[in-house]
């Protein structure tokens, strides 16, 4: 299971920097002004957080509680992130995002088998 939440880790920061240029490169072509809220940034920055986070505890040797309390703040950070999904009308989006934090789910509970065994 670590190395599917490596993999999906690694596309997912992948994807979203590549969501990030795109909205760079759109914002540089409108008329309008292109000043961003801080609450615009923190929910861009928000799948950054997640996603790095996955990535570095599939590759770390964590305490199953470090691991847990780590990973339900991850989990709290997407949040947000996925409402606004929710809430623009593209929930689609926020498909892979759920599917990593069963991944993320499966692969704390091996590493909670792991250490009881």
């Amino acid at each position: 299971m670590r190395i599917t939440v490596r993999i999906f880790s690694m596309i997912g920061l992948g994807i979203h920097l590549l969501f990030i240029m795109l909205l760079g490169a759109a914002s540089g072509l409108s008329d309008t002004s292109s000043q961003a809220s801080q609450g615009t940034l923190v929910l861009l920055a928000s799948p950054f957080i997640y996603f790095g986070f996955c990535l570095v505890s599939s590759f770390g040797h964590w305490r199953s509680l470090s691991l847990l309390i780590g990973g339900l703040i991850a989990h709290l950070c997407i949040i947000p992130f996925l409402v606004r999904l929710f809430h623009d009308g593209v929930p689609f989006f926020g498909i892979p995002i759920v599917v990593m934090a069963l991944c993320w789910g499966g692969m704390y509970y091996e590493s909670i088998a792991k250490h009881d065994a």
